[in-house]
């Protein structure tokens, strides 16, 4: 189905409801020039097509719409109920009720709020507790006045912050592709298309090509968030701005922000706005430039942060190394040797603190499946939480910290990168060169395989072979090791289905060696089936006396459980995962609870606890159990079996089962 603009459809909704209408009456209604309205007539005349209904257009008598009366109510209806949009994709009226309420100077009635959105007076009433929830995350509220309606109440800020907030949540994936490409090409085209429809009287090409020109300056260095992030804020400063709508901000606040380095930038940037959209800025307008540029990801030049880092004066910088130590000691993972942690590390907390100083929040939209898939790092960043409060006293939410976490886990992904490399023995029956030449083509083409052993069929037989699978050019029987056939002269599709069995392998080795250290440390004694009446602090409380009592813990080690809770709650689902700290852990056991009936641990309800007391030795192996145990918690059969157990020699089978 063809796309068709916000602003089409109001154009169409009027010629549908009036009959006929002029290009001067449209004119007026819309606001727009004549020659956008022939414009968007084009697009609603191959709109049309999907339906069968023809648009006429004649000079000196206007425009109008003919076809079968059934079928045009249909379409109206389509477009009522919001089922056309962006490639045919549902798109929710809470959007359209917002920027109507954010753009209009007083009290709004719900019939005209219907009206302007081409909706009924219920379909707008049901959305407002959606409303209201909103605004309050975003530190606004809807105000309420019998018979004169509804408005928004709060500061500008907060406003723009907001109207940012709606393009974000429908746009998580801000970024079409990496590569070489024009920054105008970042900006993906649902989210230009978003932009256009709601500020219909901006010219956003004009605001991307300016934006194009800041970043062509020697000193400014955006990542493709930090782009997007400024396009979307500084059309909605245009648009505030064109309404009257102005930031304010205190005498000292105004000159703490004429220090920052980025007071410059603003300022150029300010001084291309006036030219281009004939707009005057107050300089608090100038400073909240500024605090946009200090809250993103838009740095000097890499050399320059690199400068700033190896300088002892930043403060950031020194707060990221102590991160990293203790990271490493959280997680056991050498993170000093990988220098460009430190770097992104630095750019990425720089711009976060000045988020969180100057009251921007921002929403993780992966927030959930950092903490479950990638907890190592998760449990790395959370290091930041004290260090963070306890520099500026400023506390991170949980959607922060995964970003941090984010980090982390590409530095880890470089680890696997670069660990031991899948082994394969290779086998033809053709003849020796042959075997040669496979065996070359491989090297050369996935060369983090590792060529253990090249054979001919004889040469297999009684054969111990140190290897994780054979490539074979002839089938092979009763075989210890994964046979994967190729071809004698190896084809593209067999590079293929080696890279198919490498990946298998890894997981599947992988799997197994997370396994079998989880099975180890399960012990029968150590569990402890339908625990009733206790709350979190005191099953934690329960569980550590009994490991104390059996010496395999000091009493230093509820504490150390209790604060880990306390940054951040180690419960997934109806399961929880509570773990402290290895120096006050004599020998590493895992202990299994599962309660009565749910309590409330942290923020969710569990009946299912995995007490973790990783030893200092053992503590290399926190991250084999932590994806082990989410691998577990994923099979929610298991899990179901686990709760309905009543005996530790049931929940044992089933766990080694």
């Amino acid at each position: 189905m063809n796309y068709i603009t916000e602003r089409s459809k109001k154009i169409l909704f009027k010629i549908a409801s009036e009959g006929k209408c002029t290009i001067r009456d449209i004119k007026n209604s819309i606001g727009v020039s004549e020659r956008t309205i022939y414009s968007d007539l084009k697009e609603i005349e191959k709109f049309l097509e999907n339906y069968d209904i023809t648009l006429i257009k004649k000079p000196r008598v206007g425009v109008w719409i003919e076809g079968d009366e059934k079928v045009i109510l249909n379409m109206s209806m389509d477009i009522i109920k919001e089922k056309i949009d962006h490639d045919g994709v549902y798109r929710d009226y809470k959007h359209c009720i917002l920027f109507e309420l954010f753009n209009t100077n007083d009290y709004i009635t719900i019939n005209d709020l219907a009206d302007k959105i081409f909706a009924s007076r219920s379909v707008v009433e049901n959305k407002l507790a959606e409303i209201k929830k909103f605004l309050e995350k975003n530190n606004l509220v809807l105000e309420k006045k019998p018979s004169r309606g509804i408005r928004v109440v709060g500061d500008e800020k907060s406003i723009r912050f907001a109207i940012v907030e709606l393009f974000k949540s429908d746009n998580n994936n801000l970024i079409v592709e990496y590569g070489n490409k024009n920054e105008a090409d970042i900006i993906n085209n649902n989210l230009r298309n978003d932009i256009k429809d709601v500020f219909i009287s901006i010219d956003v090409n004009a605001v991307i090509e300016m934006v194009d020109e800041i970043a062509k300056l020697d000193e400014v260095c955006f990542t493709d968030v930090s782009y997007n992030s400024l396009v979307i804020n500084l059309i909605v400063t245009i648009e505030r701005i064109k309404l009257g709508k102005f930031i304010y901000f205190d005498l000292n606040t105004i000159n703490k922000l004429k220090t920052e380095r980025e007071y410059n930038l603003a300022n150029i940037i300010v001084n291309m706005i006036s030219n281009r959209f004939n707009i005057s800025f107050i300089e608090e307008e100038v400073c909240y430039i500024t605090i946009l540029l200090l809250s993103s990801r838009i740095q000097k030049k890499v050399l320059d942060v690199n400068k700033r880092i190896n300088s002892s004066f930043d403060n950031v910088v020194s707060l990221c190394d102590r991160g990293i130590k203790e990271a490493e000691k959280v997680v056991n993972i050498k993170f000093e040797d990988d220098p460009f942690l430190r770097q992104e590390l630095y750019i990425h907390i720089k711009a976060m603190i000045n988020r969180i100083l100057y009251g921007i929040n921002i929403e993780n939209p992966f927030t959930v499946k950092i903490k479950t898939e990638y907890c190592i790092s998760f449990e790395a960043a959370l290091v930041f939480k004290n260090l963070i409060y306890q520099e500026y006293g400023l506390r991170l939410s949980i959607d922060e910290i995964a970003y941090i976490a984010l980090h982390f886990q590409v530095s880890i992904e470089k680890f696997k990168r670069e660990s031991k490399k899948i082994r394969v023995a290779i086998v033809c029956s053709v003849g020796l060169g042959n075997l040669s030449l496979i065996a070359m083509q491989i090297n050369r083409l996935i060369p983090d395989l590792e060529i253990t052993h090249k054979l001919s069929v004889i040469d297999l037989i009684d054969r111990k072979l140190d290897a994780d699978f054979i490539i074979s050019t002839v089938p092979i029987f009763k075989s210890s090791i994964p046979v994967l056939q190729i071809e004698p002269f190896i084809s593209s599709q067999d590079i293929i289905k080696i890279r198919q069995m490498m990946e298998k392998t890894k997981v599947n080795t992988v799997l197994i060696q997370k396994k079998n250290f989880f099975k180890s440390l399960i012990n029968k004694s150590w569990i402890f089936p339908k625990v009733k009446g206790l709350n979190q602090e005191e099953i934690l409380k329960m569980l550590t006396n009994k490991l104390t009592d059996k010496n395999v813990v000091n009493e230093k080690f509820l504490n150390s459980l209790l604060v880990r809770e306390k940054l951040e709650s180690t419960a997934f689902s109806n399961v929880a995962m509570p773990h402290g700290d290895p120096d006050h852990v004599k020998k590493t056991a895992i202990v299994i609870c599962t309660l009565d009936k749910e309590i409330l641990w942290g923020d969710r309800y569990v009946d299912i606890i995995f007490l973790i007391a990783l030893s200092k030795d053992n503590y290399k192996n926190l991250q084999t159990i932590f994806e082990y145990f989410y691998y577990l918690i994923e099979d929610r059969e298991l899990i179901s079996k686990l709760k309905n157990a009543t005996t530790s020699n049931e929940i044992y089978k089933i766990i080694m089962n």
